[in-house]
């Protein structure tokens, strides 16, 4: 671009040498690059090194990554340091960006490894066995007749300083000790692991991804103010490249950065979000959040079928969860606004507490359900809205959603009787406190009771909190 602007105005004596196109680790595709050449300017320098330099199949990516740069930096950090991890699993839910960055960090990583940088795409892959033969055809090895592929690939990988990237593990999960099995006898290789769950080794560094960061739900800001948050600066980029012009203003400002809160900031839902700008304004998307699953659809055509719709972004990991998790899963979408591991058993438990307890941190693990801790009070459990939204769906279709309601009232009504009688006494400081954690299950409960004509239970849970609504 520069090159264009500068042609025919260049004083005498300067002028621009072609070193051709290359692939740079900044750029999302090939560029031409120029050299300025004058007298008295240093001109000759080593080749450029770009992505081509070292042996890789790292693909294009046709946007830029956004909101990463720390993540990124970390990553490699780990990766490049000589005592660090041999093996980083990224984790988080499904659209969290976790292929994305995974792919950045290995773009920016090419140099440091001598014998490249290889991704192994292990979406497509249900059998476990099949881990070995996928990761030879990554490294275009040819099998040897006799000999399991996995020594093939072991025997080649021994003698060299790699990269491997592999993706999307989380279904294949028994085929962890394969991975366990090369870094032990590959001293010079390291491992990026993306999956929606740990591949519990001993080898194994953890890095969760978070969403994108977004503004308070209460912030009013001005729109200079939210474009410094990640998730929205996602929003305008897509936004912009369905409808040219389109940009942050006082009039959307609000509606665009309510989305982004109400999606959690998980980038694909934010994605899927800002595709709608292409026929509806950011306040008509906002508006029909509510059936955020039909909405988030109509993914790009080139993405995966799982990334396509959100839904199917959600229902790729719930069916990798064995039949009781799916049920925990399912029956903890009544909670507005999370819960403790108290109010789950007594809202979720089927044959005793002991599957809710054993079940949470399953989730968790999955990455289907955060913790949040607090100091003053015991870790709570939250879905992301998205997650949330499929629960709720699931609970309808296996005709669980009235039973399942219908307790999560009861715990809010029991929850709001024994606050009630210490609401004027010395205990209110930390009843107060603790209804102000629960108001959006309060507030759901109220809601459920007059959809499901029981307003009866609504009407007492209304009057146990009589002194809570006046202080609050």
């Amino acid at each position: 671009v520069t090159e264009g602007l500068l042609s025919g105005h260049l004083p005498p004596g300067v002028m621009l040498r072609d070193l051709g196109e290359h692939r740079l680790k900044d750029l999302s595709r090939a560029e031409r690059v120029w050299q300025l050449a004058a007298e008295g300017l240093e001109a000759s320098f080593p080749p450029l090194r770009g992505l081509d330099a070292r042996p890789h199949n790292l693909p294009v990516q046709p946007t830029a990554l956004i909101g990463r740069e720390a993540e990124s930096v970390e990553l490699e950090r780990l990766l490049r340091a000589e005592t660090g991890p041999r093996l980083v699993t990224l984790t988080g839910p499904g659209g969290t960006g976790k292929t994305r960055l995974a792919l950045q960090a290995a773009a920016d990583l090419l140099e440091d490894f001598e014998d490249g940088v290889f991704l192994v795409d292990l979406a497509p892959i249900v059998d476990a066995g099949l881990v070995p033969t996928a990761v030879a055809a990554a490294l275009q090895l040819v099998e040897t007749p006799g000999e399991p592929i996995a020594r093939t690939v072991r025997a080649w990988l021994a003698r060299k300083q790699l990269l491997l990237v592999l993706d999307n593990f989380e279904q294949i999960l028994p085929g962890a000790p394969f991975v366990a099995d090369l870094l032990g006898a590959c001293p010079r290789l390291r491992v990026l692991v993306t999956s929606r769950a740990p591949l519990r080794l001993a080898w194994e560094h953890e890095y969760p991804l978070a969403p994108l960061p977004v503004p308070e739900r209460s912030a009013e800001l001005r729109p200079e103010d939210i474009t410094r948050f990640a998730a929205i600066q996602l929003f305008v980029q897509r936004a912009v490249a369905v409808r040219p012009g389109f940009e942050v203003t006082p009039a959307n400002a609000a509606a665009i950065a309510q989305i982004c809160v109400r999606l959690d900031g998980l980038p694909l839902a934010v994605e899927l979000a800002a595709a709608r700008v292409r026929g509806m304004s950011p306040q008509a998307i906002l508006d029909r959040l509510d059936q955020q699953l039909r909405l988030l659809a109509d993914g790009g055509r080139d993405l995966p079928e799982r990334q396509q719709t959100m839904r199917a972004a959600v229902a790729w990991s719930y069916k990798l969860l064995t039949a009781d998790e799916q049920r925990l899963f399912r029956w903890l979408a009544v909670f507005a606004g999370g819960c403790t591991l108290e109010a789950a058993e007594a809202v979720c438990a089927a044959d005793g507490a002991e599957d809710v307890w054993v079940g949470l941190p399953a989730l968790v693990e999955h990455s289907l359900l955060r913790t949040i801790d607090d100091d003053d009070a015991e870790p709570r459990y939250l879905q992301l809205e998205t997650l949330r939204a499929f629960g709720m769906e699931c609970l309808s279709e296996t005709g669980e959603a009235a039973e399942a309601r219908n307790r999560h009232m009861v715990w809010c009504a029991d929850l709001a009787a024994s606050a009630a009688a210490d609401l004027e006494g010395p205990g209110q400081p930390r009843w107060l406190d603790l209804l102000d954690r629960e108001l959006d299950n309060l507030r759901a409960a109220l809601d459920w009771s007059l959809r499901s004509e029981q307003a009866a239970s609504g009407l007492r849970i209304a009057a146990d909190l009589g002194h809570f609504w006046y202080q609050r």
